[in-house]
């Protein structure tokens, strides 16, 4: 990963992080967004390798999920996207292991369905 891909991340991480108000009340999700984010930008940062970087992003990516989830004010539509979300993200995360333990197989792979 290149420096620049390392600074696109840190910029949307921290836009994301300057339109959260800057509250007491809002002082935790903003904690724990930056909690789920840093290890995946550190892990960039530090030149993993391309698999360590999916399991960071997959782990990145949950985080985030989890952190969103915990807000108690979500409309239903938006915590039932979110699962989608994070099912999306367990599924890409196991067909990681699996592509890293049985290597490379063009034969399994299969259209992805867009998430709407």
């Amino acid at each position: 990963m290149t420096q620049q891909e390392v600074a696109l991340m840190e910029l949307a991480a921290n836009v994301t992080l300057a339109v959260i108000p800057v509250t007491a009340a809002y002082a935790p999700l903003a904690t724990a967004l930056e909690s789920a984010i840093n290890p995946f930008i550190m892990g960039a940062l530090a030149g993993s390798t391309t698999p360590q970087m999916v399991f960071a992003g997959y782990g990145a990516l949950l985080g985030v999920i989890g952190t969103l989830k915990a807000q108690t004010n979500l409309a239903p539509e938006v915590l039932a996207k979110l699962d989608e979300y994070a099912t999306a993200a367990q599924n890409g995360t196991m067909a990681a292991l699996a592509a890293g333990t049985k290597g490379y197989d063009p034969s399994q792979l299969t259209p992805v369905a867009p998430i709407a």
